[in-house]
């Protein structure tokens, strides 16, 4: 009866630490050993956890929990972690308005970049050109932002976010193209109606 309690305490006690973004960063860390202890966050199972774990929040708009999550890994892991890491880390530090502008905008740039260029799934390769049309989208970089949605839907041509933004772009494209032409015929009309 004794072991039953001790491994429902264990349990609860597991539960509260992966749903508190602080206590998981703390335990990550503590897991990276500082005292000699093998490095646990290399092991591919418990990063498929903070995949998930960082997944949700990101889905929840929890961006700083996102980062708090993903960053011992990246820590830990530094020449070696899945591009997929850098490129939630970089979409998640992209959205956090509680970082300062300028930081938030080149750490976003330079995780993106990373986790793109060392992407080699299509899958991470489609993200990353979307996360970072995104990025250059925010910050009015037009053309980059077409060529990587263009990018992105090479990788993935059902890809519905990218899909739907490229939709929209040829729409405002075709708009702004009647509009001139509605323009030229106004002014055609005022010109031969002596009224320009």
């Amino acid at each position: 009866k004794g072991e039953a309690t001790q491994a429902t305490q264990a349990l609860s006690q597991a539960k509260v630490t992966l749903t508190d973004p602080q206590r998981l960063a703390e335990y990550l860390v503590k897991l990276n050993g500082g005292d000699g202890a093998p490095n646990q966050l290399q092991d591919p199972a418990l990063q498929q956890m903070v995949l998930r774990k960082a997944r949700s929040s990101l889905h929840a708009k929890n961006w700083q929990t996102a980062e708090e999550t993903l960053r011992p890994v990246i820590e830990a892991n530094v020449n070696r972690v899945d591009p997929e890491f850098n490129l939630l880390l970089g979409w998640a530090v992209l959205h956090n308005e509680q970082r300062e502008a300028m930081t938030r905008k080149t750490d976003s740039l330079r995780l993106l970049e990373a986790g793109l260029a060392d992407a080699v799934e299509r899958e991470h390769r489609a993200l990353g050109s979307y996360f970072l049309a995104t990025w250059h989208k925010l910050h009015g970089k037009e053309e980059e932002h077409v060529r990587l949605l263009k990018r992105c839907l090479r990788s993935n041509p059902k890809h519905a976010q990218a899909q739907r933004e490229i939709r929209l772009l040829e729409k405002r494209g075709g708009t702004k193209k009647r509009s001139g032409a509605v323009d030229k015929a106004n002014s055609w009309l005022s010109r031969l109606f002596g009224k320009g």
